[in-house]
């Protein structure tokens, strides 16, 4: 899991991202990243209760982001000092199959870059 320092928490920081992030989407997932003014990158997950009423499984989805963010983050591939959002757009086909998604985060990452 991601740790405390490098995770967004405040509603005025995600409407931060909202409003001037750089985007970018692949798949079931987009991607906000906007520079912030520390040496450290900070993420946030957003899963609507449009992308599923279940609560089991939007939650699924977050953790499997945001352990995903986490190596990423500790392998130097995220950019430094930025502020990401991830918003899933539709829910997977296969929520059980955590690779689809890992696949499409990296992507995304990479898109980026």
């Amino acid at each position: 899991m991601l740790k405390s320092i490098n995770r967004l928490k405040k509603d005025t920081d995600f409407q931060a991202v909202w409003r001037s992030g750089k985007r970018t989407a692949c798949g079931d997932l987009a991607i906000l990243v906007m520079p912030n003014s520390t040496n450290q990158s900070r993420c946030g997950v957003v899963v609507s209760k449009k992308i599923s009423r279940n609560a089991v499984n939007r939650n699924r989805i977050r953790r499997i982001i945001l352990s995903e963010l986490s190596e990423l983050l500790y392998q130097g591939t995220l950019p430094t000092g930025s502020d990401i959002v991830v918003r899933v757009l539709r829910l997977p086909q296969d929520i059980d199959n955590s690779q689809a998604i890992r696949i499409q985060l990296r992507e995304c990452f990479a898109k980026l870059s």
